[in-house]
């Protein structure tokens, strides 16, 4: 239905879609939940540089926000959705060259929006490469990227985003320019809300209440899962 109004370029009108009966279960509603916008989008997995210090991934994010608007025939542009995100701390990246790597998958209307975001990207200065059609990166490597093993200091914590644009933003100002992120990991669910895995270091004992009172203003829910047997994973 989405593809048949975006063909047509209807807008505004009311539409009635007819279905009929399949054969489905439980196991191909996720591949029918990723299929289901192809008509309208398609998801870009890009691959950005930043530099690893307290600050650079608020600032990604508003070159993001900046230059990210999902282009159309029409003209019109279109707040673009962060489906996926995936940032962790590593140690012989920062030590050889003072960057980190993040992962990212967002919304695009065709393959044309997706090669004008990189560009874009790259010309606002956030060096970027597009990984949506390499296979090895699609299924493996999105999955594994990262550094590893415990950090000293460091408290993990999982948080319920609501699935709003300008949520991460939001709680960006909150948090991004006083704490320093060691890992950030995100994945649109189609759910109200988002869980996120946010990792923060260095964040001593007596620091905690603070950063848990900071947390506070923003109204979500959160909890401290540095001590779960899961966390020792990553």
């Amino acid at each position: 239905a989405k593809k048949y109004l975006a063909e047509r370029g209807l807008e505004g009108e009311s539409v009635v879609a007819i279905t009929s009966g399949a054969n489905m279960n439980f196991d191909k509603l996720r591949l029918v939940a990723s299929r289901s916008g192809s008509g309208e989008r398609e998801e870009a997995m890009l691959v950005s540089t930043i530099p690893e210090a307290r600050g650079e991934f608020k600032k990604f994010m508003n070159i993001l926000s900046e230059v990210g608007h999902i282009k159309r025939g029409t003209g019109r542009g279109d707040d673009r959705a962060i489906t996926e995100f995936k940032y962790r701390y590593n140690h012989r990246m920062d030590a050889e060259s003072g960057d980190a790597v993040v992962f990212y998958s967002v919304d695009t209307a065709n393959r044309e929006d997706a090669e004008s975001l990189v560009s874009e990207l790259n010309a606002a200065g956030l060096s970027t490469v597009d990984l949506s059609k390499n296979e090895l990166a699609k299924t493996h490597v999105r999955f594994l990227a990262g550094g590893g093993g415990t950090l000293e200091d460091e408290r993990v914590f999982r948080v319920q985003f609501p699935e709003k644009p300008g949520s991460l933003r939001r709680f960006l100002d909150v948090v991004g320019g006083k704490y320093n992120m060691s890992l950030f990991h995100y994945r649109f669910t189609g759910e109200m809300t988002g869980n996120v895995l946010v990792g923060v270091r260095p964040l001593k004992a007596d620091q905690v209440s603070e950063f848990m009172s900071d947390m506070g203003t923003l109204g979500w829910f959160f909890e401290d899962v540095t001590d779960d047997p899961a966390c020792q994973l990553i």
